[in-house]
């Protein structure tokens, strides 16, 4: 599941520089400085199915990065390539507000994913090709 955002509401962001050969200290600084300093919006994602209730899964806080950026949230569901859920299973996202307001017109989030179902009966007649 990848997630394409375009926040272009936010107000312009704070150059942070960086260098990727950077200490430890210094990426951890620059991090905190770029998540304090910029506005930011919070999804929230959720998952439950019809014996469990409503479990939050993680915030992902999302800057204006332009045009767009990407955030892989399969990563915050398992540490697997795939996700195994049952049939029953409900994935769900929230904006939450975090001091900079929700969502405005112009602002796009887009979550694209892909589903394989698998077949309970296996039915070889469905397979042949005439």
């Amino acid at each position: 599941m990848r997630l394409i955002i375009d926040i272009s509401s936010i107000n312009e962001l704070e150059a942070i520089s960086s260098d990727i050969l950077a200490s430890d200290e210094t990426i951890t600084a620059n991090s905190k400085a770029t998540f304090q300093g910029n506005q930011k919006k919070c999804l929230s994602f959720y998952m439950r199915t019809n014996d469990t209730p409503l479990i939050k899964i993680v915030d992902i806080y999302l800057f204006n990065q332009r045009p767009y950026y990407y955030v892989d949230v399969l990563k915050y569901f398992t540490s697997s390539s795939t996700l195994d859920v049952a049939s029953d299973t409900q994935i769900c996202a929230q904006i939450k507000e975090v001091g900079n307001g929700l969502l405005q017109n112009n602002d796009r989030i887009l979550l694209l994913g892909t589903v394989i179902e698998e077949s309970p009966v296996y039915d070889q007649s469905v397979l042949r090709v005439e």
